[in-house]
């Protein structure tokens, strides 16, 4: 069976429940014994069903703006060269959680 990308599974709620908690994404991920990556894909999928997630815990203020300037500047659809304009200051999972965010809600400072 093919996962549905699109859909709210139950996986995803679980995963949203433990953000909501407040907890990071390594203890959601220790919690539910599963890899950073998968925690995070989670939330980038709610994200683009509007669900709760609250990118403030996530990424700090300050980190979002560099990456949303660097996505404002070099495109958002390759990772590795905004990771690479950002000359490495900045985790992969970072980068997809803060576009993740920008794309759902095209924020700009």
């Amino acid at each position: 069976m093919t996962p549905n990308y699109g859909s709210l599974t139950d996986s995803r709620m679980h995963t949203l429940q433990l953000h909501q908690q407040g907890l990071s994404l390594e203890e959601i991920a220790k919690q539910r014994n599963l890899p950073t990556g998968v925690i995070v894909e989670h939330l980038i999928n709610l994200m683009s069903m509007s669900q709760p997630v609250d990118i403030n815990r996530l990424v700090a203020l300050s980190s979002q703006q560099a990456i949303i300037r660097a996505i404002e500047t070099v495109g958002d659809t390759e990772l590795k060269i905004i990771y690479d304009h950002l000359n490495g200051q900045y985790s992969y999972n970072q980068i997809r959680l803060v576009r993740a965010f920008w794309r759902q809600y095209r924020i700009e400072f």
